[in-house]
């Protein structure tokens, strides 16, 4: 709520809105964020509530301008 990394979201040259996918998880796999809007990020809620300081799991699939499919997957953590 600072206005520093209130949001996250991959960023990123040659990235189509065609096949783009970003996913959420927390520990258990429940899907707790879905996007197919590059320029639609998580703001670290699930259904409106705030989610508990931790490590959540983000997968993100997505066409290059060659039309080329990559799929990779990372963590990203809650502070506060």
């Amino acid at each position: 709520g600072d206005g520093l990394n209130d949001v996250f979201m991959p960023n990123g040259f040659g990235i189509l809105d065609e096949a783009y996918s970003f996913l959420i998880f927390n520990r258990w796999g429940t899907l707790v964020f879905e996007s197919n809007s590059k320029d639609l990020g998580w703001d670290g809620k699930y259904k409106g509530t705030q989610l508990q300081t931790g490590t959540y799991v983000w997968k993100l699939t997505f066409l290059d301008l060659e039309r080329v499919s990559h799929s990779e997957m990372g963590h990203v953590n809650i502070t506060r």
